[in-house]
């Protein structure tokens, strides 16, 4: 994925309500969550593999992975349509 790939990504993905912290604790920024989750998805890695890498419990790598998932497939209705009649 080039960086203006990932920028154009997460720039639609950044505002969903997943990223937004409603406690007192410090949430870690949905660019970083989101760089994260394509590195874990782009080299096939495990989860194990992907805290060890960012010095991140498996839990967190897995809630970040999930609010990216959750974010991204809000976008598939804008993406991803059957072709009409005259398309095909």
């Amino acid at each position: 994925m080039t960086i203006t790939t990932f920028e154009s990504i997460h720039e639609r993905i950044k505002h969903y309500s997943y990223f937004i912290n409603k406690s007192r604790n410090d949430q870690t920024p949905s660019r970083i969550q989101a760089l994260i989750t394509f590195w874990r998805l782009g080299r096939i890695a495990t989860l194990a593999d992907t805290a060890s890498k960012f010095g991140l419990g498996k839990g967190t790598v897995t809630t970040f992975t999930n609010r990216v998932l959750t974010a991204l497939m809000t976008l598939w209705k804008d993406k991803i349509r059957w072709p009409t009649a005259e398309q095909r």
